[in-house]
Parts: C-alpha cells; sequence; structure tokens
C-alpha cells in the first residue's frame, strides 16, 4: 500500500496516509497530536523519556505526568519553565516561547540590545567612563606624553595636567643664564571629550654662548621665536 493509494476507501474513514512512511495508518485523535514527537519509531528505545513508541501508529506518544506551567518542571508540551530559560532571541509567555525583537531606545534609560549605557544605567563601563548620546561607554582621555613629544620633536617631557598652552610655557621658562643666550620651545597638546580631558607639556632648550666678555650675545633661532 502507497500513499497514492485512497486509505479511507479500502480501510475505512478511522484510517489515513502516513506521508512519513508512505502506509495507512490509523488516524490520530486531535488532541493526541500537540503531544507527539516528531518522526516514526519501532519502539519505545526510538522515543524520548516520557513518551512510547505506539504501535498502530508508530509514532512517539507523550505518557509523561500533565504539564503544569509554573511549577519549574520542564514538561511537554512546555517549552520553558521557572529557571529554564528560552533560547536567546526568545521570551517566555506562558511556559513557551516566542520570537522578539528588542526594540532599543537610546535615552530611556533602560540598557537594551546593543546599547553599552543608557541614562544612569551604565552596564559595563569603567567607574570613570560617561554614557555618550549615542548610548556608548566614553572614556576620558588618556595620552602617551612620550609619544606626542617625540612627534613635536621636543624631547624633555614637564608631563601632563597643563590646562592651557599659558599654563605649559610658564613651567617651561626658566631663568637667565650668563653670557648665554637660553633658547626655549614649549609645546603643548590637549585633548578633550565628554568624559574629561587630558593634555601633554614638553619642552626644549639649547645654550648659545656670548662673545666679546658677554657683549655680544646671539639671537635664538627662528624655531624657537614662533
Amino acid at each position: 500500500m502507497t500513499c497514492t493509494d485512497d486509505c479511507s476507501l479500502l480501510y475505512g474513514e478511522n484510517y489515513e496516509c502516513n506521508a512519513g512512511s508512505c502506509t495507512c495508518t490509523p488516524k490520530r485523535a486531535p488532541e493526541d497530536e500537540e503531544e507527539e514527537e516528531d518522526g516514526t519509531c519501532t519502539d519505545d528505545s526510538d522515543c524520548s523519556e516520557g513518551y512510547i513508541c505506539c504501535p498502530d501508529t508508530h509514532v512517539c506518544v507523550y505518557q509523561g505526568p500533565e504539564a503544569l506551567c509554573g511549577d519549574g518542571i520542564l514538561t511537554p508540551p512546555e517549552q520553558c519553565e521557572v529557571g529554564i530559560d528560552c533560547p536567546e532571541g526568545y521570551e517566555c509567555d506562558d511556559c513557551m516561547c516566542y520570537y522578539y525583537e528588542i526594540v532599543q531606545e537610546c535615552g530611556d534609560g533602560v540598557r537594551e540590545g546593543t546599547e553599552e549605557c543608557d541614562g544612569t544605567d551604565m552596564g559595563d563601563c569603567s567607574e570613570d567612563d560617561v554614557c555618550s548620546e549615542g548610548c556608548t561607554c566614553v572614556s576620558p582621555p588618556s595620552l602617551d606624553c612620550k609619544v606626542i613629544c617625540g612627534e613635536m620633536n621636543l624631547l624633555t617631557i614637564l608631563g601632563h595636567g597643563y590646562e592651557t598652552v599659558e599654563d605649559c610655557q610658564e613651567a617651561a621658562s626658566e631663568g637667565e643664564e650668563p653670557c648665554y643666550t637660553k633658547c626655549i620651545l614649549a609645546g603643548f597638546y590637549r585633548v578633550d571629550n565628554i568624559a574629561g580631558w587630558d593634555s601633554c607639556c614638553c619642552k626644549k632648550k639649547e645654550m648659545f654662548p656670548c662673545t666679546d666678555e658677554c657683549t655680544k650675545c646671539p639671537e635664538c633661532p627662528e624655531e624657537y621665536q614662533d
């Protein structure tokens, strides 16, 4: 007997064609269909725990205890339970898993989806971070003054924390040196963002001796006169 034959005509209205096995099998009661696993079986060993193989239909049918949503025990046809979550991207409703799409709204104070932070919910941001308008963690700038001063060819590093270029120039200045022209070039670099700021102050110095018993002192090279 194949699926092309009319099962109900040959065996009666209680038989139907089983597309999985291409044989005529007894029709299943509608209430049983919700408790069946996919696939066919030959004996109980082919079925999952809590199921038995029906000898008439060769389909695994659930025979375990009745499902009670909220008891913390995952019982078919339940897909989730108390303490037993749905896969990521799904939410549990009445012990069944339903797909949901996260709709995130930056600025509503609730960290969702790809948001690193939102309002006062700082998520995994560091202690000194600030949450940006785009709901990302922003850290205060941290400059490498050795690199920055090297790029400016000013190898004496005066350090961080100078607020203005005038503060840096004042820190770089030195007193007069008898019978020498002292030339000092200061360099200042600052970066600001919403979390704070950082700066680097550097300098270089050259000494040029005076002549004629210190009556003639050279001027500093042009690079120092900016």
